[in-house]
This record gives structure tokens, C-alpha cells and sequence, in this order.
């Protein structure tokens, strides 16, 4: 069906289905469109992004009347509707007007921001100047949480520094009305402080925010431009703010950013040895450092990765993709290039910028003091107008002459002292750190800018230094220290760590326990305050009433398992199961390799359960694989293996990226970035990784590399498409991983998702055969290469009875993935990347069999265990009883929608036969 925009309207309630007359102004646009038959029809769009249109004949307020239903009231017309999701790119523009939908869109982003602004000045309007005013440690600065400090105002959040799993640590602590952040702060540009900002910012966009801020060190700004690859729909509005701005005011506090310098005689160049950190891609014609990419192969999309041909095709063979964003991202692109180091190749970097941290002065704006109503009423003011006047430091008089002051009868000036966030991460910082002004002044010996509470970002090495503890102890003797840093414990993730117990009871080697984390010791001498981070420790400025532990989690296993032993019929299958196993001893397992541990089974965004995409494939005793790795994914291997994530990154050789998408790749800096310490901690500088996956990835970390943090070592980059062709034509580099993980093929195929998205297939010498789906509709190329595949994990995003989403968003179903997997003739297969919707388990589909089972995060299973799966699935009915009876009762409210009691549509059909007749 064509259709073509007829007229905007605005609608006033989020369910509004019927009215396109004259509305309040609200964030969410209707639109009439008109199509050929022609009949006018309803649509709604949501922030650009999705139309839903129902197939009504829209003509006067009588044609639309409420009626009872068995389902309840509802609104009901002469004639069955019928229902369809469309997205913006599916409406035509009328060859007349071919900026209509173009039009609408801007439009409707201009209403979204007037609306956020309006409901914005209301909330400040409402809440006064400064209300409750606190802080909380999202992050404590382990390698599993990243150092990071959330600011909690009436009307307003701030963040200061946004690292992987910041989000999926919001989310655990309940923190709601992300809308209200509209401002992060960054210390420093490496990825322990912003490898959260991708997903944070997309999702803070998504949430209705019109425009988040970043305040920090000038090279945000290349950071910002990379940032764009993985820009949906439109370009994400940024707002950057140097700490060369200066003050920043708001309506609840001022921050004044201090710049601190590593100690250098002149801020020069440095030189490389580009063999040794850059990027090497084996390729016939070689890109030159200087020549930007070519966008005729790679261009502009929703998620990055569509060819421009593609592009202009958007509106037809791309129903998510916005087609205004193309020019925005081609022109960011084409300010990037590939460097293609060869040995003794040089490349310069700029070191002035990596090498200096941004401190911060955060200061609470005073409270007017309050007025002390018994005093007032004993000088013979009653209550009214006057007391305002008086809390604004106005004289007034009594009815009977008497004049009153200020003072007579407000309470005592509440001091605000400051608080302040720093990050050292080196000795030599110490020279601009001690020697800065505005820091000193913080110090004892300023009255009210004396700081209180000074928030350390800092290793253990800088602060057990004599200069930096005497820098502490200049502080006033009540200020209180608290420390951020490696040997912080954190106690995060109770809801994934209680899930974990829960499964452990089916199966204790399946589901493994994940270790408690602990303390690491330091001390810091006598004569200071010090405290040390624990997630979710907060401080309360106003009232003042210092830190508050009861938010910290207690990590009490013994709870959530003495829960799932009380669920009905949980225990019974549970030991059903084991003793089946008991008898069959000779299904016992044989053979420990190859092993898959899920570090990540959630698709888009993490929720407290589940993390996003990762798959650790553990090849042999010595040789691993990681298959995607989406944000957190490193955190998630902290949490699983503990002490031990050391020695599963020195067994690390491969690492495939399926696509482009960020819930399959951010992750992909924080590995790197560890793969590397290790290597040079353990001597083997020279041992390659192979990376192999989108020519856009390429892009992306040669330019976070060159222009924020050096991270670089020995990564040999293999585009996927190199590994789809013939195996004796692979190049030199992909022969070279056949041979060091021991395999007899890595085939890479092209799936049906967005522009190079590709499954792969993994054969060993041993004989097995393992085959990755990454993101996917079904697809036969898929099938074809995986014939005969020992074990198939596929994507299944959605549940049956959702084929349109599924189609729109080129995803699987469950019955469908499992289809793939039997017409492949699949030993077994495993179901992930489930959509955030079955945040414990999904909806079991009537397909599934004894090959087949569902993959929870921190799940580690052989090829010798993965037949137990599915008899475990009634103890996992038992244990997700609850959550399974929601799901059904959201799909039935979902089918109730789209359809009519059959009562009602016979009623309907015979009126309409009689009017006929």
C-alpha cells in the first residue's frame, strides 16, 4: 500500500487510537495519511522511529462509539479493522511533496523537544532551587565496575564518568527518570570512563531526551564523531563541553573543572612503531593514511554498516532505517581513515591531550534559611505573604507596627561545602595535582569552601605515595575520603548472581556459582577519613547525614535459593532429574572440549539477567574464541572466572564480530585493552590476536586509538567477507587462524539482518562442528553451510505469533530459529539473544524437543553435556512458573488487540449482509 502524508495532528494520551481533530500538545504525533483507494486512515508515529496504523475509516466522531465486549469496554467500529506496524520508511512521500515525510519527522522532533522543555521547566517550577541533594557509587572502580558517581537532585542526575555497565548498574539499583540526565562528566578519555557512553546516550535519546552534554577533556570531540556509526535513526545531539569553558552553572549546584597535567618538559609529538599497536589488514590494495574510506563500500546507516546503494533504498528494503540520517553519517565517516601499518611504518600521536585529567569542584547552592513559624506568630505575624518576603532577607511590619527582621525569626545559615571528584592515574600527576590552585583552595582554612568529601579515582600505588597522602592530609580534618579504584569490592548484580544460585540447584556444572567478590587490603596510615567504595554506597549533602550503606547489596545467596526451594514442584522435577542421570551413567560426560560458556544472552540493552550478546567458546585446554562481545562482556568474565580472567585472555586467539550493531561489538575496546596487559605482563609481546569482523569495526578503533586512549597490540584484522569465499582462497592471515586453532574451516555467511551481517560455521580437526548465527532472519545460506552441525546456536530474539517484528526488525522467532536448526540437520541447538522481554526465560515454543534447549547468561556446557538441557526444562517451568504466566497473559492481551470476539464478528457480518440486502 502507498501512502502519502495528509495532515499532522497532535494526540494527548500515549493510547489515543481514534481522534485526529484538535489536541493538546503532547510528545507523540499523529499523523492522517491517504492512500490510493482512497480512504483516510489513522497513524501514529512515536519519535520518528515506528508507525502503528490501523486500517479504520476515519470520517466523524459518530462513526467511533464505545461498546461492551466480553474484554471490556472498548472502542468499536462498523466494520472489523484491521492491524498492521509499519515503520517511517515504509510511508511514501507524494511525488509532489517530497519532503513530507522528511517534514513530519523534524516536526515532530521540534514538538518532542518543546514538550521535554516544557515538562522540564514545570518540574523546576514545582521542586524550587535545592531540594534533597545526594550521591551514590554506581561504580567502585573494579574491573568489573568501573569508577563511577551519580549525582541525585530533585530535578536533575548527574554523572561523572559513564563506563562499561554503568547502565545495566542503574538499572539494578532502580534508578528511574534517566530523562533527568541530561549531563555527564568525564576525568579522563580511556574506556574505564566511557565505554558506557553508547549505549547511555542512545538510551537516554530513546527515553525522550532531547540533548545529553558531555563536559571533560577537548578530545571528546573525536570520540563524538566515532560515536556516530552507531547512531540510530538520527544523529544523536551532543553537546560537548571543554573543561575550558569554565563554570558550569545549573539550578542545584555549580561545578568549576580543573585541569590536571601529566609532568612533561614540552607537550610534543610521540612516535611509534606502528608494527607494534596499530591495526594490521592484510589487503591487495592497501588504504593509504591519508585517504578517507570510501563510501561507495561503506556507508551510512541505522547501526553503520549499509552501502549508499542500499541506502537510497532504504525506504524500501529497510523498514527500521531512517533515510534522513545518511548524509550526517557519511559526512563523519568521511573524516576518518584506515592506517595500514607494515613494519617500521610510524604514525604520530598527540600526547598533550591523552595526558591530562579533568578534576571537579562541585558545590551545592545554598538553601534560603528556613523561618521558624512559632517565633513569627510570637511577634504577631500570622501566616501569608510577608514570610516570603522575610525568607528574602526582607524587613516587614505587623498589622500593629511592629517591624520584624530577617533575622528575628529565620533559623541558622546552613553552610554548603563542596565536594570533589578527581582522578590521578600516575605519579605524574603529582607536581599539577598539588601545585593547583583551585584545589587548594578547597582545602582547610577556607570556611565554606573548605571541602568535605573528596572522591579519589586512584590507584593504590598513587595513593600509598608519601606526596599524595600529605596532599590528602591538607585537607580539613572532618573531610572524608572515599576511594574508587581496583581494590574496591563490589557487591553488584544480585538479581544475576541470585538467578545463578537458582540454576545451580538443577545443575551445579552447568550453572556454576559465580565467586564472591572480595576486599583488597591498603591502608593509608592514621590522620585520615578514608572510605572505601562499595556499589551503591550513598552520601546524603542535603540533609546532611553523611553515608548510607543500606542501598549496598549483601549478596545473601541463601535467600534466593531457600526462595526456589518454597516454589511448587521446583525441587520434585530438580530430583527427577538427577535421579534419571543416577541410572544413565553411561551418558555420563565423555569429552570436556569444546566448551561454551554465555557471558552475554540478551539482545539490544542489558537488564538485571541477562547482559548483552557474548559467546566464549573454549576450542581446547589452550585455545579460546570469542563470539561477539557486546557491552560489559569483559565485566561478565571478572564475575565468572574471578581471579582466574587473567589466564582465559592469555588463552585467547581469536575474537569474531558478527556486525556492526553496538550490542555486539562495545565490548570489543575493554578485551583488547586487558588481552593487551596481559601479553606484556607475561612476556609474549609477540604473539598476535586475529579480530575478524566488519570493515567498519576497522574504522572504529583506529580512530578511538589515535584520538583518545593507545590500546593497540598485535591485532590482525580479517574482514568478514574474506572467510565467506573458497578456503584454499582465503588470504594469508585467515590460513594462519586455520592453522593456530587448529581447524579445518571458518566459514562466514551472509545473514539476513542489516548490510554485513554474517553467521559463521566452525569445523575442528577433531571433527566437530559448531555454527554461530549472530543476528538473523532464517536464513538458507545459513543452512546450507551448517548441514550436519553438532551444535547450532541461533538467535531468537522474539516469540511465535510476532512475525511482523520479527520481519521489521530482521530477527527470529523461536519456531524459526528452530526450523534453521532441523532443516540443517543440527545435533542440537541453543536458543539466545532473547529480547529484553523475557528477561528470565522466554516462552517455551511447542517445537521444542530433546535438542533443543534456551541459554541463560553464565551458562558453561559441552558438547557431551548440552542432551541434560532439555530435561531440565520442567524444573525450569517450575522455577519460572510465575514469569512464564505473565508472558502468556502479555501475548494474550496482544492477540486480543488484533482480534474481535467472534460474537462481535458475526453481529457485524450479518448487519453488514443485511444493509446489502
Amino acid at each position: 500500500m502507498y501512502l502519502w502524508i495528509k495532515g499532522i495532528s497532535i494526540r494527548n494520551r500515549p493510547r489515543c487510537l481514534l481522534n485526529v481533530w484538535k489536541r493538546k500538545l503532547y510528545c507523540h504525533v499523529g499523523c492522517t495519511i491517504q492512500s490510493v483507494n482512497p480512504e483516510n486512515h489513522l497513524t501514529k508515529l512515536g519519535l520518528g522511529k515506528q508507525v502503528s496504523y490501523r486500517g479504520s475509516t476515519v470520517s466523524s466522531p459518530v462513526a467511533h462509539r464505545k461498546k461492551q465486549t466480553p474484554f471490556g469496554e472498548r472502542w468499536v467500529q462498523g466494520r472489523l479493522r484491521e492491524f498492521r506496524t509499519l515503520t517511517a520508511s515504509n510511508l511514501c512521500c507524494n511525488s509532489n511533496d517530497n519532503n513530507s515525510l522528511t517534514s513530519l519527522i523534524e516536526e515532530m522532533s521540534h514538538l518532542n523537544i518543546s514538550s521535554f522543555t516544557e515538562k522540564k521547566s514545570k518540574r523546576l517550577k514545582l521542586k524550587g532551587m535545592v531540594g534533597n541533594f545526594s550521591l551514590q557509587v554506581i561504580g567502585t572502580g573494579s574491573l568489573e565496575c568501573p569508577p563511577s558517581i551519580l549525582v541525585i537532585a530533585d530535578s536533575n542526575r548527574y554523572l561523572f564518568n559513564c563506563g562499561e555497565g554503568i547502565q545495566r548498574l542503574l538499572m539494578e539499583n532502580g534508578v528511574k527518570n534517566l530523562s533527568k540526565l541530561e549531563n555527564i562528566f568525564l576525568t579522563r578519555m580511556e574506556w574505564e570512563n566511557i565505554g558506557g557512553l553508547i549505549g547511555m546516550t542512545i538510551t537516554l535519546k530513546n527515553v525522550g531526551l532531547p540533548k545529553v552534554h558531555y563536559h571533560g577533556p577537548p578530545n571528546m570531540k573525536n570520540f563524538v564523531d566515532a560515536l556516530q556509526i552507531f547512531a540510530k535513526h538520527e544523529k544523536i545531539n551532543i553537546g560537548l563541553k571543554p573543561y575550558t569553558d569554565g563554570l558550569f552553572n545549573t539550578n542545584s549546584m555549580s561545578v568549576t573543572p580543573v585541569a590536571i597535567f601529566e609532568t612533561l618538559n614540552e607537550p610534543t609529538a610521540v612516535t611509534e612503531d606502528g608494527d607494534v599497536d596499530a591495526i594490521t589488514k592484510e589487503k591487495k590494495d592497501p588504504i593509504d593514511c591519508d585517504t578517507a574510506v570510501d563510501l561507495s563500500n561503506i556507508a551510512a546507516g541505522p547501526s553503520g554498516e549499509m552501502s549508499q546503494n542500499a541506502a537510497t533504498q532504504s525506504l524500501k528494503n529497510s523498514p527500521d532505517d531512517d533515510v534522513s540520517t545518511v548524509s550526517p553519517l557519511s559526512d563523519v565517516i568521511s573524516d576518518m581513515s584506515v592506517r595500514q601499518s607494515s613494519a617500521g611504518a610510524k604514525k604520530m600521536r598527540s600526547s598533550s591531550l591523552a595526558n591530562l585529567t579533568v578534576a571537579y569542584i562541585c558545590k551545592v547552592h545554598k538553601r534560603p534559611r528556613s523561618l521558624i513559624v512559632k517565633k513569627a506568630l510570637a511577634l504577631g505575624l500570622p501566616p501569608g505573604p510577608k514570610y516570603t518576603d522575610l525568607k528574602r532577607g526582607l524587613s516587614v511590619k505587623t498589622d500593629a507596627g511592629v517591624e520584624i527582621h530577617p533575622d528575628d525569626v529565620l533559623g541558622p545559615d546552613v553552610p554548603s561545602y563542596p565536594f570533589i571528584v578527581l582522578q590521578c592515574p600516575s605519579v605524574e600527576f603529582l607536581d599539577s595535582l598539588c601545585n593547583n590552585k583551585d584545589l587548594q583552595s578547597c582545602q582547610a582554612g577556607n570556611g565554606e569552601n573548605s571541602s568535605r568529601l573528596i572522591i579519589h579515582i586512584t590507584p593504590t600505588e598513587v595513593l600509598q605515595h608519601s606526596r599524595y597522602k600529605d596532599w590528602m592530609k591538607r585537607f580539613h580534618s572532618e573531610a572524608e575520603h572515599l576511594i574508587l579504584n581496583h581494590c574496591q569490592r563490589s557487591a553488584s548484580h544480585e538479581s544475576a548472581r541470585g538467578l545463578q544460585a537458582k540454576l545451580n540447584l538443577m545443575h551445579p556444572d552447568i550453572f556454576t556459582l559465580l565467586p564472591e567478590p572480595k576486599w583488597t587490603d591498603f591502608s593509608l596510615g592514621d590522620g585520615l577519613n578514608v572510605v572505601k567504595g562499595e556499589t551503591y554506597l550513598r552520601y546524603h549533602i542535603w540533609p546532611s547525614t553523611g553515608f548510607d550503606r543500606s542501598f549496598v547489596p549483601t549478596l545473601n545467596m541463601k535467600s534466593y535459593v531457600e526462595a526456589a526451594k518454597e516454589i511448587e514442584h521446583f525441587i520434585e522435577n530438580v530430583e527427577l532429574f538427577k535421579s534419571d542421570q543416577a541410572s544413565n551413567v553411561t551418558q555420563q560426560r565423555t569429552v570436556r572440549y569444546p566448551e561454551v560458556l554465555f557471558l552475554g544472552t540478551g539482545s539490544a540493552m542489558p537488564n538485571k539477567e541477562r547482559n548483552v550478546s557474548c559467546v566464549l567458546l573454549n576450542l581446547s585446554e589452550d585455545q579460546t574464541m570469542i563470539l561477539d562481545a557486546g557491552e560489559g562482556s569483559f565485566a561478565q568474565m571478572c564475575r565468572f572466572y574471578s581471579n582466574q580472567v587473567e589466564d582465559v585472555l592469555f588463552k585467547l586467539h581469536c575474537v569474531f564480530i558478527s556486525h556492526i550493531h553496538a550490542d555486539h561489538h562495545v565490548g570489543l575496546v575493554q578485551i583488547l585493552r586487558h588481552w593487551k596487559q596481559v601479553m606484556i605482563s607475561r612476556g609474549a609481546e609477540d604473539r598476535d590476536l586475529m579480530l575478524v569482523g566488519p570493515k567498519r569495526l576497522l574504522i572504529w578503533l583506529n580512530q578511538y586509538n589515535r584520538n583518545c586512549e593507545d590500546f593497540i597490540h598485535k591485532v590482525r584484522f580479517i574482514e568478514l567477507k574474506d572467510f565467506s569465499k573458497e578456503q584454499d582462497n582465503i588470504p594469508r592471515q585467515g590460513q594462519a587462524l586455520l592453522k593456530k586453532l587448529n581447524l579445518t574451516k571458518f566459514e562466514t555467511v551472509p545473514v539476513i539482518h542489516c548490510a554485513n551481517a554474517y553467521g559463521v560455521a566452525i569445523t575442528h580437526q577433531d571433527g566437530w562442528k559448531i555454527v554461530y548465527s549472530g543476528d538473523t532472519m532464517p536464513c538458507q545460506a545459513l543452512v546450507e553451510a551448517g548441514m550436519d552441525a553438532d551444535l547450532l546456536i541461533h538467535e531468537a530474539t522474539l516469540e511465535d505469533g510476532m512475525e511482523e517484528d520479527a520481519r521489521l526488525k530482521r530477527h527470529s522467532m523461536t519456531s524459526e530459529a528452530i526450523d534453521i536448526g532441523v532443516q540443517m540437520r543440527a545435533k542440537f541447538i541453543l536458543l539466545t539473544h532473547f529480547s529484553q522481554r523475557y528477561s528470565k526465560i522466554p516462552l517455551f515454543s511447542d517445537q521444542f524437543s530433546d535438542k533443543v534447549a534456551v541459554a541463560f547468561d553464565n551458562m558453561k556446557v559441552s558438547l557431551s553435556d548440552v542432551h541434560l538441557l532439555p530435561k531440565l526444562i520442567p524444573a525450569m517451568k517450575s522455577l519460572f512458573a510465575e514469569a512464564l504466566l505473565e508472558l502468556e497473559e502479555i501475548r494474550d492481551k496482544k492477540i486480543e488487540k488484533r482480534t474481535f470476539p467472534l460474537d462481535i464478528q458475526q453481529n457485524v457480518a450479518s448487519k453488514k449482509q443485511k444493509s446489502e440486502n
